[in-house]
């Protein structure tokens, strides 16, 4: 973190198939993916610089904040 073009999301066996969602500061949906693999690449590259918050929503729900340059 800070993230410019992609970022990596890292999951266990058990989030596989689970979504994850990215939000803005204002709480306006700005992505939204599955994690597919244990190690899932984002493109981040359309959104502007900010601070974002990825929210993953499983049997346990999530977030992490992230930087974009």
């Amino acid at each position: 973190n800070p993230v410019v073009n992609s970022m990596r999301l890292t999951s266990s066996a058990d989030l596989l198939g689970t979504q994850y969602y990215m939000m803005d500061t204002s709480g306006k949906q700005v992505l939204e993916g599955r994690l597919n693999e244990s190690l899932t690449n984002v493109d981040v590259g359309m959104l502007l610089p900010g601070v974002y918050l990825v929210q993953v929503s499983g049997q346990q729900k999530f977030s992490v904040k992230v930087i974009k340059n």
